[in-house]
């Protein structure tokens, strides 16, 4: 069964107010990057809640779940999201590997979850969040609208040093991409994909 997007709880309750919105739709992605063994990445994506798609490093093609009826021209528009979601798996294992390099402990292998979420209400604002974990623990939250860190893992130096020069490409995916193909799927899907939740009231298991 696929697992669901889930957002985790800030202690920003105005920033989880605002993405619990339920008239907002969104996108999310799911992440999961291995230092070792094959396939060495795997990736989820959900709309409002629902798998669309599933896609490991050594498929040819996505997997594309739940959007059966879609024409051939909307589900080229899924297709050409490859390209952008292969650069940040790529980016995200370069980070992975420099964590293990700066982290002593970690003697093997090591796994880094990521998710990135975006949103638009229908008011027309965005919003993008990214959640960081490090074998399944909690490391770092970012908000891509402030560009900031709002939450951090005592021990989570590494890795936030690791991301520190990769803040405008989080901004720039989670905003720019992920909000375009937002805006590509609400408008072509209309109820297709009935909405059965939202990635903030979900949680990975």
């Amino acid at each position: 069964m696929a697992k669901k997007c889930f957002w985790a709880l800030s202690s920003n309750t105005n920033l989880h107010l605002h993405f619990s919105l339920t008239d907002a739709r969104s996108l999310c992605y799911q992440f999961n990057i291995t230092s070792k063994g094959q396939p060495w990445c795997k990736t989820q994506g959900q709309f409002n809640g629902n798998t669309f798609l599933n896609d490991t490093c050594d498929s040819e093609k996505f997997e594309l779940i739940s959007i059966q009826e879609m024409k051939v021209n909307e589900r080229q528009a899924w297709y050409e999201q490859r390209d952008t979601l292969k650069y940040v798996l790529e980016e995200l294992k370069k980070i992975l590997l420099d964590v293990k390099l700066e982290m002593t402990t970690a003697r093997g292998p090591l796994s880094l979850q990521v998710i990135m979420m975006c949103k638009q209400e229908s008011s027309g604002r965005k919003s993008a969040l990214w959640e960081f974990r490090l074998d399944r623990q909690k490391f770092l939250l970012f908000d891509a609208t402030t560009e900031s860190w709002i939450w951090e893992h005592p021990q989570s130096g590494p890795l936030r040093k690791a991301l520190d020069g990769d803040r405008k490409l989080l901004v720039t995916i989670s905003l720019g991409d992920c909000v375009h193909w937002l805006q590509q799927v609400s408008e072509t899907q209309g109820e297709v994909l009935d909405s059965k939740g939202n990635c903030a009231e979900r949680k990975l298991h």
